[in-house]
Order: C-alpha cells, then structure tokens, then sequence
C-alpha cells in the first residue's frame, strides 16, 4: 500500500489546498481546483493508497472542513483508498 502525507499547514485556504494537491497528487492538467473534481480524480486511483493528513487544526476554516468531510466520504466509499487524521482515533 502507498501511504501518501499531506501536510495541512500547506491548504490553509482554498487556493492553496487545492494547488498543494495538485502538485503533491500529480492531478491532470484538467483538475478542476473543487471537491467534485477531486473526488472525480480520486475514485480513478486504482492502486492501495492511504491518505495522512498531518496538522489537520490547519482546516479549522468552512472550506478546510468541507475538504475535511469530503475525503472521509471518498475514502469510505472506496476499497482501494484509506484517510488517517493525525489525532483521530481509527474508525
């Protein structure tokens, strides 16, 4: 399995969070920088992956916690994809 980090303290606003992904994923030159396009992105990962998001306090703003929910959404409803937050207990 691949475990990929994603350090919050890069996505402290929208702009950012989805520039930082963009880079640190490799996402394609038509992502479209929203949670829709993510998700999209995302459920096309076929291979093992788990997410760690590390400084997760950083999202602590309305689209943080949106991206927030979001992965908890994509991750649970994908067998090949896994979300652990630094701080939370596992589910």
């Amino acid at each position: 399995m691949r475990t990929l980090v994603l350090d919050c303290h890069e996505m402290n606003t929208r702009e950012h969070l989805h520039a930082y992904l963009r880079k640190v994923l490799g996402l394609p030159p038509h992502y479209g920088d929203n949670l829709d396009a993510l998700c999209d992105c995302l459920g096309e990962i076929g291979r093992r992956t788990e997410f760690v998001l590390a400084h997760p306090q950083q999202l602590d703003y309305p689209y943080g916690r949106a991206f927030l929910h979001a992965m908890h959404d994509i991750c649970d409803g994908s067998a090949a994809l896994s979300l652990r937050v630094a701080g939370e207990e596992p589910q």
